[in-house]
């Protein structure tokens, strides 16, 4: 009885099919995870700079405490008048509260001051200002 040998034949290697669904569920996957690490560094870079914020409105308060008076970013120590984040991911600027939005006067911070910080480009996604204040506001 003669053996049909196309029987046994040992398919090894995958076909064309089998690679392009492959490399679909992997694209596919990439970008979900791409897209959860951008929101993730984008939360990081907020964060960061909250707390740069925070950071200075504290200063703020305790020089408040001692001198009865706000003090500007160079009575806190900062050497260059619009100091940047560690990470260099913000920009901070004070105002007086009760001064019209854009009135930047460093000798005239009396009521309360609001801290700007502005994005400086480096590696932030998006152009959200954070803006924290004495006052609680």
């Amino acid at each position: 009885m003669p053996v049909n040998i196309k029987k046994f034949r040992v398919q090894l290697g995958l076909t064309l099919i089998e690679l392009v669904i492959v490399t679909s569920i992997i694209l596919i996957l990439g970008s979900f995870a791409f897209a959860n690490y951008s929101e993730h560094r984008l939360r990081l870079q907020q964060e960061v700079g909250r707390e740069f914020g925070n950071t200075i409105i504290m200063q703020q308060a305790e020089h408040y405490l001692e001198n009865q008076k706000y003090a500007t970013l160079s009575e806190l120590g900062y050497t260059n008048t619009n100091p940047i984040s560690s990470p260099g991911f913000y920009r901070a600027t004070l105002q007086d509260c009760s001064d019209p939005p854009g009135n930047v006067d460093d000798h005239a911070l009396m009521n309360c001051v609001s801290v700007f910080l502005e994005p400086t480009g480096l590696g932030v996604f998006n152009d959200m200002t954070h803006i924290v204040s004495t006052s609680g506001n």
